[in-house]
């Protein structure tokens, strides 16, 4: 298990070098973005979000975060900064 999970670091890593340095602008920002996309998904489905709909409209939610921060990068740091728990 651990020799698979090696080697598929040193795979990713070579990956995440090549967009970095050798990618246009548009193939970074597209893979950043579906990879925080398949994150948003795994994190919804760890903290139990089963059904579709939820699960679609935290998506879409998320989605939207993506585009205004993509957009409006001003976006990403008010919203990041914002606290929004009830004391």
């Amino acid at each position: 298990m651990l020799h698979q999970r090696v080697l598929t670091a040193l795979i990713l890593i070579g990956v995440v070098l090549a967009l970095i340095f050798h990618a246009p602008g548009w193939v970074f920002q597209l893979s950043f973005a579906l990879i925080a996309w398949l994150g948003m998904w795994e994190w919804l489905r760890l903290v139990g979000v089963t059904r579709l709909p939820v699960l679609a409209g935290w998506m879409l939610i998320g989605s939207l975060l993506l585009a205004g921060a993509y957009y409006a990068p001003w976006f990403a740091v008010v919203s990041l900064a914002t606290d929004h728990r009830k004391r």
